[in-house]
């Protein structure tokens, strides 16, 4: 009887023989250049959670310096509530790059895309109102385009098979 190792635990007993570390050292095959779904909600959470932990940290860390270059003047109580909204945007990255092993898609981490989908759609539709209204710069249609890109990659991740693509279910093996 062999004991398998995966994911740094100890795994019951199983009859497979484990599995050998030259494959590891060999190329990939060309079926691992293609996106499966997995890797796609994968890259979706990793670039938000970059994006997020960014706007996180300047509003964290130096927001009286963003509102300046934004155009607005940096009351007291101004920026207090941009580093509110720097610790929701750190607090909300931290979540997305802690699930990004996740499975995602129907059932599977419906309430992470879900508040992903809501916060992107919502900041999306803000700043492309702003953008449609007049001239509020290059800055800010970067952005909405940006969150708006992000919006559709989480409404596209929330209603599908999060196995279609080649996904492993939770509880069964390679």
């Amino acid at each position: 009887m062999t004991y398998v190792v995966s994911q740094h635990r100890l795994c019951r007993p199983t009859t497979q023989p484990a599995k050998s570390y030259t494959s590891y050292f060999h190329p990939a095959p060309a079926s691992f250049l293609t996106l499966t779904d997995d890797h796609m909600s994968k890259a979706l959470l990793i670039s938000s959670a970059a994006i997020l932990a960014a706007l996180g940290f300047m509003g964290t860390f130096m927001p009286a310096e963003v509102l300046i270059v934004a155009g607005v003047d940096p009351l007291p109580q101004t920026v207090i509530m941009f580093q509110i909204m720097g610790g929701l945007y750190l607090g909300f990255a931290l979540l997305n790059w802690m699930s990004r092993t996740s499975p995602m898609g129907g059932i599977y981490g419906k309430p992470l895309a879900t508040s992903n989908l809501v916060h992107f759609m919502v900041v999306a539709l803000m700043l492309l109102k702003e953008v449609f209204q007049g001239d509020p710069g290059n800055g800010f249609l970067i952005l909405s385009v940006l969150y708006a890109v992000f919006a559709i990659g989480f409404a596209t991740t929330l209603f599908r098979d999060p196995f279609s693509g080649g996904g492993t279910k939770p509880g069964t093996s390679d």
